[in-house]
């Protein structure tokens, strides 16, 4: 098992481990973690198998996913000359908008119910931070008032993946293992409570059925 930035993963190769989220002041988890990208997503077999994609879809799938992130290379290069802190925040604003834009693209490839659950899956792999997505928090109306809570939430939940980290770091993986498990569905509980009826119903929509996101085994 390998921690990817601040989450905790099973082992993966690294061709596709960069992060996706909002800009650094949309992660409601302060940074905490480094949800994958829809390249990652689309990259994993149990994701083949949930969308029941073809080896035709697959290849096209794969090379659309290339061709848009072709267009942002000059802006992934100059992501080199910026310092850290400035780099990670470019970085997961950046990733936000090719994985949006991959998202669009494969509207010509895949069948609009497999772009639904394509995005209803990268929405859920982003835990507290989806509620920071431009997108989410359009879709949802959320007031100031609950991405204050929301942000609460969400300051708790990068300080129990602090503790997170800490045992990965001792080489106690199970036990790290479980608290990440444990500690994104109690932060999910409490965020969803912050929702209305209504917006719980929307955000029920544009999730869909829970889908764990297992790694191994990525090309």
């Amino acid at each position: 098992m390998r921690f990817l930035g601040n989450v905790v993963l099973p082992l993966v190769g690294t061709a596709f481990m960069a992060g996706v989220g909002p800009a650094q002041e949309s992660s409601l988890s302060g940074g905490a973690v480094n949800p994958p990208t829809v390249t990652l997503i689309l990259y994993n077999p149990g994701v083949h198998k949930e969308l029941n994609l073809s080896q035709q879809q697959l290849f096209k799938t794969r090379e659309t996913l290339s061709q848009v992130r072709k267009k942002h290379i000059e802006a992934i290069d100059k992501l080199r000359n910026l310092k850290p802190q400035e780099q990670k925040a470019k970085r997961q604003e950046l990733e936000q908008t090719i994985s949006t834009e991959q998202l669009e693209a494969l509207a010509d490839v895949l069948k609009p119910e497999q772009v639904k659950r394509l995005k209803q899956i990268w929405i859920q792999s982003a835990s507290i931070d989806a509620f920071g997505y431009p997108q989410v928090k359009k879709e949802l109306d959320l007031t100031t008032e609950q991405l204050e809570k929301l942000t609460k939430i969400g300051t708790d939940f990068s300080k129990g993946m602090a503790e997170v980290n800490r045992l990965a770091q001792a080489r106690q993986f199970l036990a790290a293992r479980q608290k990440d498990t444990a500690l994104r569905k109690d932060t999910m509980k409490k965020a969803v409570a912050v929702l209305t009826a209504e917006q719980q119903k929307t955000w029920k929509e544009m999730t869909g059925k829970p889908f764990e996101l297992d790694v191994r085994g990525t090309d």
